[in-house]
């Protein structure tokens, strides 16, 4: 079995979620149509892996200075929310009290912790590397 033509680029691993209702699963939509979506960067492209060398990076140098490597749940939660805030590349269709929301990480950021529901999307859709590797 020829294993190449499942190769990662990981300069080109960008993927597109359409969101869901929460409860009934449908695809969000406003009254137009237009789907509510995230464009998110893959598990494998470089800006996870950046992210994911920081914080073992800092876990590193932590260690060092203690003599000793402790890890708390809250610190695990924020490594999981700076890897999706990392993930998200952008968004479209999406508006909160009726005003579109503009995206940043620091907006992402906030969303992700205002709507957890949007949040387990994400991770969900983020896990399965099949979403980013074509057809």
């Amino acid at each position: 079995m020829d294993i190449s033509k499942f190769a990662v680029d990981s300069k080109k691993q960008v993927s597109l979620l359409e969101l869901r209702h929460p409860i009934s699963g449908e695809t969000l939509e406003d009254e137009k149509g237009k789907k509510a979506t995230i464009t998110l960067n893959g598990p494998d492209s470089d800006a996870i892996k950046k992210v994911e060398r920081e914080y073992m990076d800092r876990r590193l140098k932590e260690g060092i200075k203690r003599k000793k490597a402790h890890i708390s749940v809250a610190q695990i939660e924020e490594q999981a929310l700076e890897i999706d805030v990392a993930a998200t590349v952008g968004w479209s269709g999406i508006e909160i009290d009726g005003e579109e929301l503009k995206f940043s990480p620091a907006q992402a950021k906030m969303m992700y912790k205002k709507f957890p529901w949007i949040r387990e999307q994400v991770e969900e859709f983020f896990n399965d590397r099949s979403n980013f590797m074509g057809k």
